[in-house]
């Protein structure tokens, strides 16, 4: 069994932290093992209990993140993987957030921001950084930058589709890239948004009506399930359909693949 990923958070605003806390609360793989909104009472705990990762504000009742980050160099390796979520947009202190150990910084400026693309994002890099520490590497784990993550995560989709039979050149298969893209990475959620409306998103992307994206999408999806071998799809597709039709319908294909790319 994959050992819990232990998180801090050190954030002033109660309405974020009850969402980090809300984020997290089925989450089976987190869990947030200690919350507060001052410097000192954060460096207490972790002399005394440790920490995988620390969400820090650099914003606080008492204290501040930058100070921490200073505090934080001082103790023993390894070092908890530290996501820095802050509402400055000043270079200078950003900079100086990456000078002092920052693994990874989010301003909540950015549109997409949400604590579920915080833990998103943690949980792509936490093996990367428990592999580092068991290799006893002096490098910190290599930042993740939003185009870095955004890139790889494309990229494992569209590899996953290809298996599949899916050809990139089809019009079809870069709409389901883009939709499949937002649920995986959490920008969108199918329980907050009909398919209309993801239909709608992609086509505003490639500048086409989301009843094009719609028969696109259904033809992508019939190329592949007539081009590639059944033992093969029921590889990747290991979900029940429609056998007289021959294939899925695009909301059970969307749903499904979405969930199980997430989960992997």
């Amino acid at each position: 069994m994959t050992d819990l990923i232990k998180i801090m958070l050190v954030e002033d605003d109660a309405y974020i932290c009850s969402s980090y806390e809300q984020a997290l609360k089925n989450n089976p793989k987190m869990r947030l093992c200690y919350v507060t909104d001052s410097e000192p009472e954060a460096l207490c705990y972790l002399r005394s209990h440790g920490t995988d990762v620390i969400i820090l504000d650099l914003e606080l009742r008492e204290g501040d993140g930058i100070s921490f980050l200073d505090e934080l160099k001082l103790n023993d390796p390894p070092k908890p993987f530290v996501v820095v979520v802050t509402n400055t947009i000043s270079n200078v202190i950003l900079n100086l957030v990456r000078q002092n150990g920052a693994d990874y910084i989010y301003q909540k400026a950015n549109l997409a921001y949400s604590p579920y693309k915080v833990l998103s994002i943690i949980e792509k890099a936490i093996p990367y950084k428990k592999l580092a520490d068991s290799q006893d590497e002096k490098r910190l784990v290599e930042k993740y930058t939003q185009e870095k993550y955004d890139r790889l995560t494309r990229k494992y989709i569209m590899d996953y589709l290809q298996n599949m039979g899916f050809k990139p050149s089809m019009i079809g298969t870069k709409y389901l890239l883009e939709i499949l893209f937002w649920l995986v990475s959490g920008e969108k959620k199918l329980e907050d948004t009909s398919l209309g409306e993801l239909y709608a998103a992609a086509g505003e992307v490639y500048n086409n009506s989301d009843k094009n994206v719609e028969k696109a999408i259904r033809v992508a999806i019939e190329g592949a399930w007539k081009g590639t071998k059944l033992s093969v799809l029921e590889q990747y597709y290991p979900f029940e359909y429609n056998k007289e039709k021959g294939k899925p319908t695009n909301r059970d294909f969307i749903y499904n693949i979405s969930e199980k790319l997430r989960s992997e």
